[in-house]
């Protein structure tokens, strides 16, 4: 995917869940490509995904998706974590970067 290429090259530092909370769009980017390297979210839930990084900050579809804004050479992204709403309600089953 291009969008996972851009953060890995803008990738320059190791992920911090504390400086995370607090950082602005292009500090999360910085922090991004480690994030999603060192860390498996598929299949946990919701809950741990914002109990790492906080409380989202823009919409992806449900309010019980976890999203977090990103920027990288200008350009802002959305770091989504899709949730299940069936058989398995608010685990992970996607994560995705795109273009906000």
């Amino acid at each position: 995917m291009g969008n996972r290429s851009l953060a890995r090259r803008h990738g320059t530092e190791s992920f911090d869940p504390i400086r995370w909370k607090t950082a602005n769009k292009v500090e999360r980017g910085r922090m991004v490509a480690d994030l999603m390297r060192g860390r498996r979210f598929i299949g946990s839930k919701n809950k741990s995904v914002i109990d790492l990084l906080g409380p989202g900050d823009c919409y992806l579809g449900y309010e019980d998706e976890p999203c977090y804004g990103v920027e990288f050479e200008g350009r802002y992204f959305q770091l989504g974590f899709g949730v299940n709403h069936s058989d398995r309600p608010g685990e992970v089953v996607h994560v995705s970067l795109t273009s906000w």
